[in-house]
């Protein structure tokens, strides 16, 4: 079973940096340019609501097109250095929901789906993660 343990001989140092079991630190991960980016795209989406909803409709797309395309050239890039890394999977699929969300709510104002469908997608949303949950403590 992977998880998170505090790396050999940091015991009794006061350290508190973790290490994942198969080698890479959050701290490393982090700087890589793929997950720079996607953090990026976490940024755009915020930036891109806040301009959709108080300044301009067509800025707030046009920024949320752009967070949209940094979905792809993270991972292109993420493929192509071999910089993959679980914690940019994460980001990746945490980035994917809010995206994905933002779109649903701002189609359910613009009146193009009825409330119920953001119930649905939530609905859908959580059930995934409790599956997914579930199915890895049973692996």
């Amino acid at each position: 079973m992977t998880g998170w343990r505090l790396p050999p001989g940091r015991a009794g140092d006061g350290h508190l940096c973790y290490e994942n079991v198969m080698g890479s630190t959050i701290r490393r991960d982090i700087r890589t340019v793929p997950n720079l980016i996607t953090l990026s795209r976490i940024l755009l989406i915020l930036l891109g609501a806040v301009v959709y909803f108080y300044v301009s409709h067509g800025w707030g797309i046009v920024l949320s097109i752009v967070a949209g395309v940094t979905d792809y050239l993270d991972g292109f890039v993420a493929r192509r250095t071999g910089q993959v890394t679980r914690l940019g999977e994460i980001l990746d699929q945490f980035c994917d929901l809010c995206y994905e969300s933002f779109l649903i709510v701002i189609a359910t104002i613009q009146g193009f789906f009825p409330p119920l469908v953001i119930c649905a997608y939530l609905f859908r949303e959580f059930w995934w993660l409790l599956c997914g949950g579930l199915w890895r403590r049973r692996a």
